[in-house]
């Protein structure tokens, strides 16, 4: 092989190579700024979730002292309301608010 045949091909081989790293070189950078994007994207949902996790921890602690509350509020209702209304509120499914079976009346026989 001649000189001039060597130096052609090596000038043929070092301009796909030039070719290959400059494409390579822009697929690295495309996905670096997808790298970047997605971060962003992970970084903003792990904020909204973080939001939404108070959010509920919060809305538990006011449901749980509303119900203390509630069930407090129902049992001086009864203590105040005097023992007729005592019974029938306390007759009372408290979570359904359905009346228990009512007793069933005696009959008088004529």
């Amino acid at each position: 092989m001649s000189k001039r045949d060597q130096e052609k091909r090596l000038k043929d081989r070092i301009g796909r190579l030039e070719d290959q790293v400059s494409k390579t070189q822009n697929l690295i950078k495309d996905n670096n700024e997808q790298l970047e994007s997605a971060l962003l994207k992970l970084k903003l949902a792990k904020s909204e979730v973080d939001t939404i996790r108070e959010s509920l921890d919060e809305n538990e602690t006011h449901l749980a002292e509303f119900q203390d509350e509630l069930v407090s509020c129902r049992h001086e209702l009864t203590l105040l309301s005097g023992p007729r209304k005592r019974r029938k509120i306390e007759g009372k499914d408290l979570v359904k608010g359905n009346e228990t079976k009512p007793k069933p009346e005696k009959l008088v026989s004529a």
